[in-house]
């Protein structure tokens, strides 16, 4: 019989961890609380329940008896997957404390500080603390974020008080912990800097350029490989190691976001969680590293497998979709002049789904792939004038008895 592996989501972001999954071999249960995912369509079987929560969770790794756990590209997955995978002894993960140190914002960056890590001076604000008073040492303008939250949520630029005050008190609505990071702004290009690390590390590294098109601080565009100098890429994994060495981290996946700009770097965060939005399937095209199966060889023991296969081009970029307006979803339409560059295209959601709003859910996402970096980077700056959401029109209804007889 194949060995039974549950992942705590089935989104467009756990596709690659699927496939990757039942090629190696096992059976594959999802789990989270959205049935139109297209990962449940695939797995060979699926269960309902809120992949935040460790308890709902732990019932169902219990309930399906799985062998292995993986996480969803998902903060809050992750750290469920982490104290489930502890109570269950089970392989592949960081204990809690250790993960919450990494995924909070706080918490990295009182690590880091200590460390000697390159981040922006900040500030951290717990639940119901009205003292502003340590913002003193801070130059606006200020970045205020959410403790817990990723996607760019909650996330805002202030340039006085008065707009510190109503950012803080949105964050607050919006975190399930209610703490704040306030930190200095730091004006620079946005990349992403993926690692394995092996023993103590770094054995492999992908560095990309993400952008942040249909709002601000949501990544939704990105294009391989990072326009950074060596001399900071060789800084950065040094500072990865040094990270690794005072926690300790598991082998396995870590990914880093960074701003750049004239030589000097800030670190933003870094996450155990495998990248959401087919990353994956960047990295694997760029690279030739089977990038999802080595998540899942981390989440279930097995040895990992860094032998390259052949790449696919050294120009990749992937870009998510969102509708522009309020309606039913009826595809993706793609201009003629890019269609030759395509190398793939995932619905985030079924045909037919119901859009509430224009830029919080995803319709797709579109990779594609070129010859050279000046069409990469042509196409890439202008995805949403080549690249549209459909949407259906509406359904006419037929008229009322006293609409007729008025």
């Amino acid at each position: 019989m194949k060995r039974r592996l549950l992942i705590f989501g089935g989104s467009h972001s756990e596709l690659p961890l699927i496939h990757a999954a039942h090629k190696l071999g096992f059976s594959v249960t999802t789990s989270g609380n959205r049935p139109y995912h297209p990962g449940h369509t695939i797995a060979d079987s699926y269960v309902p329940a809120d992949f935040s929560d460790p308890l709902q969770m732990l019932d169902v790794a219990k309930r399906s008896e799985c062998e292995f756990i993986v996480s969803a590209a998902n903060d809050y997955a992750y750290l469920s997957s982490c104290e489930v995978a502890e109570k269950l002894g089970l392989p592949g993960f960081d204990r809690p404390g250790i993960a919450y140190s990494l995924h909070h914002k706080h918490l990295f960056k009182a690590l880091a500080s200590s460390l000697g890590i390159p981040v922006t001076k900040f500030v951290a604000i717990d639940k119901g603390t009205l003292d502003f008073s340590g913002i003193a040492s801070l130059s606006f303008p200020l970045v205020v974020k959410p403790v817990d939250l990723t996607g760019g949520k909650g996330i805002s630029i202030v340039k006085d008080s008065e707009a510190l005050f109503a950012a803080v008190a949105t964050v607050r609505s919006l975190s399930k912990s209610q703490a704040v990071v306030i930190e200095e702004f730091f004006n620079g290009s946005l990349h992403s800097y993926s690692t394995i690390i092996n023993n103590g590390h770094v054995v492999f590294e992908y560095v990309d350029n993400e952008f942040c098109c249909a709002r601000p601080y949501l990544v939704t565009t990105s294009t391989s490989q990072a326009k950074v100098p060596p001399a900071v890429i060789t800084d950065l994994k040094l500072q990865t190691e040094k990270l690794v060495a005072a926690l300790p981290l598991i082998d396995g996946i870590l990914h880093c976001q960074f701003l750049y700009r004239d030589g000097s770097y800030v670190i933003l965060e870094y996450t155990r969680r495998s990248s959401g939005d087919l990353y994956s399937e960047v990295v694997e095209a760029v690279t030739g590293v089977r990038h999802a199966e080595q998540f899942i060889r981390q989440s279930t023991g097995m040895p990992l497998d860094l032998s390259r296969f052949r790449p696919n081009s050294r120009f990749v970029s992937r870009h998510c979709v969102f509708p522009s307006q309020r309606g039913q979803f009826g595809g993706i339409h793609i201009a003629p002049e890019l269609q030759k560059h395509v190398q793939s295209v995932t619905k985030a959601v079924p045909l037919g789904y119901e859009f509430a709003s224009c830029l919080e859910e995803k319709a797709a996402v579109v990779v594609c792939s070129f010859g050279d970096r000046t069409s990469m980077e042509y196409f890439s700056a202008r995805f949403n004038d080549f690249i549209g959401c459909q949407l259906l029109p509406p359904i006419e209804q037929s008229p009322s008895r006293s609409e007729i007889l008025n």
